[in-house]
């Protein structure tokens, strides 16, 4: 999403690309309300992973413009009932 915040703001413009480092770690979790850290376990396949076929909610932490993508950590709609 365009802008910043947890939810972004509005589009504005083409699509952003970004670089995916080799080194990525892919992580698919939730985040704890109780202690605001994020609990998660590699997802397996990285980016071939078949959840990708679909929307998801993450949330990308980028490094340098060299280094790209450094994290990518995928929010698991099946604990959101849980993280209430």
């Amino acid at each position: 999403m365009w802008g910043s915040g947890f939810y972004g703001g509005k589009e504005e413009g083409p699509p952003r690309t970004r670089h995916v480092s080799p080194k990525a770690q892919i992580v698919i979790g939730w985040l704890n309300p109780k202690t605001r850290k994020f609990k998660g376990k590699e997802l397996e396949g990285g980016l071939k992973n078949e959840i990708f076929k679909s929307t998801v909610h993450a949330r990308i932490i980028t490094g340098s413009d060299k280094e790209g993508v450094m994290r990518i950590r995928v929010f698991d709609k099946s604990k959101i009932k849980d993280a209430k």
